[in-house]
């Protein structure tokens, strides 16, 4: 909870007059059923899950595990948080019964988990989430285009692409050299923003810092005032600014948009995107009682509700 109010408190700082955040909290639908598992008809659960994948989702897999724990103590966890792009070759070798991902699987991985498995893999959509560009709180900016980032971004094709004046920066960054930070290529989160601002594989700028953790990245932004990043939302700090974001079409009518409930939720936000757990049945078309009993918890009321307190918005979020 604490997250998602640092997340609310920043985005306010930084509100401008053409954009007035709404002050809509999310809630979960009443149509969300609670979790819901009878030991006695469905046996007692135990055994152990072993989670590969996404960094940006380590939290809200340990709070969901912790929250499942409590109710099927017996049922033991290993996880790895070192990226998305190891998820899918864990899961393909079977040493992961759960793939926590940034980003969806690739058509590639798809076909080489059915052919390997001869199933298709289970996906769940756990969640709705923002991928925040953010500054120095030094820095004046406070909007940017997602051209402009494209520009940040690649290859240098203008020595003034990689100043702050030419994105209206005043003061003693307006000549500095920008600070061109984010996640490394393992990340599903350079995956979906390469994809989103730069429309291709994988950041290529040349003078690009790419840091291992998102913490590391927040961290590394407040402490060096010429620097620029993106991270998932949850990670945002009172030592960060979060810009507010227009695509080209917006852009032309002024209208820039920070990542809150409705922006997201709606699909205004140009960097939203989806996080997911994937799983692969046995040759009989089921999976893991501990693993499917595990979707059902994340899904449920009680599990949707600790993944909205975590600043995400899990599928039953819905805007009061």
């Amino acid at each position: 909870m604490k997250k998602k109010l640092v997340l609310l408190l920043i985005i306010a700082a930084v509100c401008f007059s053409c954009e007035q955040m709404p002050e809509r909290i999310p809630a979960i639908s009443d149509s969300v059923a609670p979790y819901s598992f009878s030991p006695e008809i469905e046996g007692r659960l135990e055994g152990q899950i072993v989670v590969v994948g996404s960094d940006t989702m380590s939290n809200i897999i340990t709070l969901l595990s912790a929250g499942f724990s409590a109710i099927h103590a017996d049922v033991s966890w290993q996880t790895d948080f070192s990226g998305s792009e190891l998820a899918p070759v864990a899961l393909l070798s079977g040493q992961a019964d759960l793939a926590s991902m940034s980003r969806p699987l690739s058509d590639s991985e798809i076909a080489m988990i059915r052919q390997t498995y001869g199933a298709e893999p289970v996906e769940v959509v756990l969640a709705r989430d923002a991928i925040v560009v953010m500054v120095n709180p030094s820095n004046p900016l406070s909007k940017i285009t997602l051209s402009e980032l494209a520009r940040i971004y690649r290859p240098v094709r203008d020595k003034n692409d990689r100043l702050w004046n030419s994105y209206g920066v005043v003061g003693y960054l307006a000549d500095k050299q920008i600070d061109v930070t984010g996640r490394t290529e393992d990340s599903g989160t350079n995956h979906v923003f390469s994809h989103l601002v730069l429309e291709t594989g994988g950041i290529t700028a040349g003078n690009y810092r790419g840091l291992a953790g998102s913490s590391s990245l927040v961290e590394y932004i407040a402490s060096n005032p010429s620097s620029i990043g993106y991270a998932g939302a949850g990670f945002v700090t009172t030592g960060v600014k979060v810009l507010a974001l227009a695509d080209d079409l917006t852009a032309s009518s002024g209208d820039f948009f920070l990542p809150d409930a409705k922006h997201v939720l709606n699909g205004d936000y140009p960097l939203a995107r989806s996080l997911y757990l994937y799983a692969v049945p046995n040759s009989s078309g089921k999976l893991k009682a501990e693993v499917e009993a595990f979707l059902s918890y994340a899904l449920s009321r009680q599990g949707q509700q600790i993944i909205l307190e975590d600043g995400l918005y899990p599928p039953g979020a819905e805007l009061e």
